[in-house]
């Protein structure tokens, strides 16, 4: 078996950043659901 009939098989990966927003996307490339703003506001400690 040669190496060209290997074919690579990488797992789809939902989370993307799209337009300074952190989304989950089908497969079909659709926006399912927009989870947060990218990058995060960093929080600011009381000392």
């Amino acid at each position: 078996m040669s190496s060209a009939s290997y074919k690579r098989c990488d797992p789809f990966n939902p989370i993307q950043i799209k337009d300074g927003w952190i989304v989950r996307m089908g497969k079909d490339g659709r926006i399912r659901e927009k989870l947060e703003k990218y990058p995060r506001e960093k929080v600011k400690r009381s000392k």
